[in-house]
């Protein structure tokens, strides 16, 4: 072991020793994204590692504090009826200083159903009048029925009631376009964006480093200089932390938390998510043995493994939106028999847990983990597949994985948003799950102005489908373990996992 961390840290310094050369202290706020970015076109903006630098240069109607919806370009926007949305914006400018338009908005919107962006962000657009037909080549993507009858109105016609709009506004994808943007990062330095933050320059395979944008508002000469890493090695990135390059760890590996729980700098904070392992292919012609494999997973041990404050086995987010809880139990002997019902030939017949490279070892961890219990409880061979990131999605698309771990990074903290997963044709329904009661029961929760009691009832009961149907075996609620270092100070991190470097200020006194 130290023979492979010492390593490590000769290669961290050899990657980065061209960033820090007589640089004893970092005159810049630092964090890192787990992969690199491929472009900067927020219409391909997908995955919560890139939000961390898009919602910093790019920022929409609305943006998501710490526990609300706030007006960001927006002064405000107004339901007129429940299927119109009139929004009024302010008067904000672009990096390169010329003004803001609702024209700007709408080429944007335009844009995500051009075939030749190739974007799956048209989905937040989906209840737009038109939208479908749109999609379907029925309609032109200048027939969506969202209008500028002004500079700085826009007018959104929806085809029915959607609680959830206004957190699609929050989304850098539905954002306004610069005409003369282009994205490539051989450009970077030359995009045109309206965030606090502007790209002064991009290293490739090295970090990018962001300069505070002039046009934003007046604290721009109060906030410092980011240098953005990346980084896809939780254990180099802890390096890099440790060696004072990183001023923010984004996530601590569950093994280091006992070392690093009295740093004056580490938080743990709860995210909004709905990672599950999924169940599907051919285990759905045998829901005896799918029943056998959520029935036969010790949760409160995995809850240890991790340090976790949520329980596995559970839904990833607050009780408060729920009428009551909804987990799998631990039953192992009741697992057995009902595993033993089903023919010896599928039994038998080994099976492959696919996750995906891009969560580390601690991912690895709970997978090896979960292999073991199917294994000691039901005598099952589960064979593990870690793949690159890119290729899991594709895997995962196209339908050919029985067994696999998901995670999934929400932009909206409602019960709606969550659910919406699984809805009929959705593009992350991996499971390819239908049930025509689950999707009227998304219908109902998407109605505005319910009361709270009625809320949680149909979040319940959209619960229940998915615990039932033995496809799903929820994760609980993660928590992430984070370090900081107390130079800086403004910044947070919301429960959507959104880094916000608004207010980010250095700490004079430190």
């Amino acid at each position: 072991m130290k023979k492979i961390s010492f390593l490590i840290l000769i290669s961290v310094s050899f990657l980065y020793s061209s960033c820090s050369k007589n640089e004893k202290s970092p005159s810049y706020f630092s964090f890192h994204l787990l992969s690199e970015p491929q472009d900067l076109d927020p219409a391909h903006f997908r995955g919560s590692s890139g939000n961390y630098l898009f919602h910093n240069i790019f920022r929409n109607l609305y943006k998501f504090s710490k526990t609300s919806l706030q007006p960001e370009l927006a002064k405000k926007c107004t339901w007129k009826t429940n299927t119109q949305l009139v929004c009024q914006l302010n008067q904000k400018l672009w990096s390169d200083g010329s003004p803001i338009t609702s024209s700007h908005y709408l080429e944007s919107y335009r844009r995500l159903f051009d075939k030749n962006i190739r974007s799956v962000q048209s989905e937040l657009l989906l209840n737009i009048k038109n939208a479908k037909e749109i999609l379907a080549n029925k309609k032109k993507p200048h027939e969506l029925a969202i209008f500028a009858p002004q500079p700085d109105q826009l007018i959104f016609q929806l085809v029915k009631p959607d609680t959830d709009f206004l957190y699609n506004l929050t989304n850098p994808s539905l954002g306004p376009l610069h005409p003369n943007n282009n994205y490539l990062i051989k450009n970077a330095n030359k995009l045109i964006t309206n965030g606090p933050y502007i790209i002064q320059s991009w290293k490739k395979g090295s970090h990018i480093l962001l300069k505070p944008n002039p046009y934003y508002d007046k604290r721009a000469h109060l906030r410092p200089m980011v240098k953005v890493f990346f980084v896809e090695n939780d254990e180099t990135a802890l390096t890099l932390f440790e060696t004072g390059k990183l001023s923010f760890l984004r996530r601590l590996p569950s093994h280091q938390i006992e070392v690093f729980k009295n740093h004056p700098g580490f938080f743990q904070t709860p995210f909004f998510r709905f990672d599950y392992i999924g169940i599907s292919g051919d285990l759905n012609n045998y829901p005896e043995f799918k029943k056998a494999l959520t029935l036969s997973l010790n949760y409160p041990e995995l809850k240890r493994l991790y340090l976790s404050k949520g329980m596995p086995g559970c839904p990833g987010f607050s009780k408060k939106i729920m009428l009551r809880e909804h987990c799998h139990p631990f039953l192992p002997q009741k697992a057995l028999k009902k595993f033993l019902k089903v023919p010896k030939d599928v039994r038998q017949k080994p099976l492959t847990l696919y996750f995906s490279k891009l969560g580390g070892k601690d991912i690895k961890k709970g997978m090896e983990w979960v292999q073991n219990q199917w294994k000691k409880h039901l005598g099952l061979k589960v064979n593990l597949m870690s793949v690159e990131q890119g290729m899991y999605l594709n895997k995962l698309s196209e339908k050919k994985t029985t067994l696999f771990r998901k995670g999934v990074g929400l932009d909206t903290p409602t019960c709606l948003a969550a659910l919406r997963t699984f809805r009929k044709n959705g593009h992350e329904n991996y499971l390819g799950f239908e049930s025509s009661q689950y999707n009227k029961i998304l219908e109902q929760l998407a109605v505005p102005e319910q009361s709270e009691l009625l809320q949680k009832k149909l979040c319940s009961q959209g619960l229940d489908i998915l615990i039932n149907s033995a496809s799903w075996i929820p994760l609980g609620e993660i928590h992430f373990s984070m370090i900081h270092n107390l130079k800086y100070k403004g910044w947070f991190v919301n429960s959507l996992n959104q880094l916000d470097l608004t207010g980010l200020i250095k700490t004079q006194n430190l």
